[in-house]
């Protein structure tokens, strides 16, 4: 699996695609934008930087 911003209607949010079966899945649909998401060591979690208006930051997210 790979995990990627894309930049649809000028937001930016989080997608996860598998490599095999080439299927996408939306992981971040907000307002704000986010961008350079990275797996955790364990494949649970990413890590990634965002903006919400005026408040950004690096936030965590749990996956499925």
């Amino acid at each position: 699996k790979l995990i990627f911003a894309r930049k649809i209607s000028n937001n930016w949010d989080l997608y996860e695609i598998d490599l095999n079966s080439l299927n996408e899945l939306q992981i971040t649909n907000t307002l704000g934008d986010e961008w350079d998401p990275i797996y955790s060591k364990d494949g649970k979690s990413i890590i990634y930087a965002g903006e919400f208006g005026f408040f950004g930051g690096i936030f965590k997210k749990n996956l499925h």
